[in-house]
């Protein structure tokens, strides 16, 4: 994880998550954090990470779009559930 992914960690671990995380954002983080994330179509972002699956819905046609905070709350729940916690980001 480089230092932008760590930085993008930290923001959607805020509470609540921070503005301006956008999808394209996340899908960096996770593949940045080894996994794999791909777009099934332009609403639709797949992702693996520690052999954890997960797939979110995205409002809008654009991988800029930010996320809301139940959209943070979401891939809160998905890194943790993948052991990836807000402490990584710190350290």
């Amino acid at each position: 994880m480089n230092k932008e992914e760590g930085h993008t960690l930290a923001r959607v671990y805020a509470d609540p998550t921070m503005p301006g995380v956008r999808w394209r954002d996340d899908e960096q983080l996770f593949i940045g954090l080894g996994g794999y994330a791909k777009w099934s179509d332009p609403e639709h972002l797949t992702v693996e990470l520690n052999g954890t699956k997960a797939s979110f819905d995205t409002p809008k046609r654009d991988k800029n779009t930010t996320l809301g905070p139940a959209d943070g709350e979401k891939v809160q729940a998905f890194l943790a559930s993948a052991g990836i916690g807000k402490d990584m980001a710190e350290g």
